[in-house]
């Protein structure tokens, strides 16, 4: 069995940014909760978020729309000019997703929606975290919520 969906377009995206050309580098983690040592600045995470379902009834089996929210943690040592480092980064990652929207077939879509900033206390050196996060449209069948109907 395949994994679930939003599983598949999480990994999708983790995949699509270790694989491009980011200042990340391979410092590019999936699920990962604990803090990013300074070796691995600039570094990214990538976490899935809430979603929202819409359920079509006139289909049989019924189809599920499902609008999953992904969040592309970019996080970079706060230094003079951070913010510098920070929008180049997000930029990469833009990029790369505009690249494959669809998320190689996994996703309807796949957009930015927004971009919120956070310091790091506690961590081994100061971070800052700007969260780049997106929106993943899924559409898949009630009865297969692991393959795409996209």
């Amino acid at each position: 069995m395949a994994d679930h969906i939003t599983k598949q377009a999480i990994d999708r995206i983790g995949a699509l940014i270790a694989g491009g050309s980011t200042d990340a580098g391979a410092n590019v983690f999936v699920g990962r909760v604990t803090p990013l040592a300074a070796g691995e600045l600039p570094g990214v995470k990538v976490m899935g978020g809430d979603e929202e379902l819409e359920t079509a009834t006139f289909h049989d089996p019924p189809q599920i729309t499902r609008r999953a929210s992904v969040d592309i943690e970019c996080h970079v040592e706060e230094l003079d000019g951070y913010d510098a480092a920070a929008y180049a980064l997000l930029l990469q990652i833009e990029h790369l997703i505009a690249s494959d929207s669809t998320l190689d077939g996994v996703a309807v879509d796949c957009a930015p929606v927004g971009v919120t900033w956070e310091r790091e206390a506690g961590a081994e050196v100061p971070v800052v975290r700007a969260t780049l996060r997106c929106i993943a449209e899924l559409v898949v069948s009630q009865s297969a919520v692991d393959t795409p109907l996209s």
